[in-house]
């Protein structure tokens, strides 16, 4: 017999209320940003630092961890791929 489970009614909340929070951001930029190049490009406005951090983050991000069985982490057993 297999057993079913559901989410606690507390949990169902905060996931809409998530949800509903990131539509509405969402709708706040579509008014904010008139044109495809303001949104793309952040109407050329955002500082050389702030790129650069977005970068680092793109780059350590969870993708750029590969599973290898040569050289695991101690840790988490995963290690940094780096191109």
């Amino acid at each position: 017999m297999v057993e079913t489970t559901t989410l606690p009614s507390i949990d169902l909340i905060i996931v809409t209320l998530y949800l509903l929070g990131t539509a509405a951001f969402g709708a706040w930029f579509i008014k904010r940003n008139k044109t495809m190049e303001a949104y793309v490009l952040g109407s050329r406005r955002l500082p050389g630092w702030a790129i650069g951090i977005s970068i680092l983050g793109t780059y350590l991000s969870s993708i750029s961890f590969w599973p290898t069985q040569e050289n695991p982490s101690p840790v988490t057993g995963i290690r940094l791929f780096s191109l």
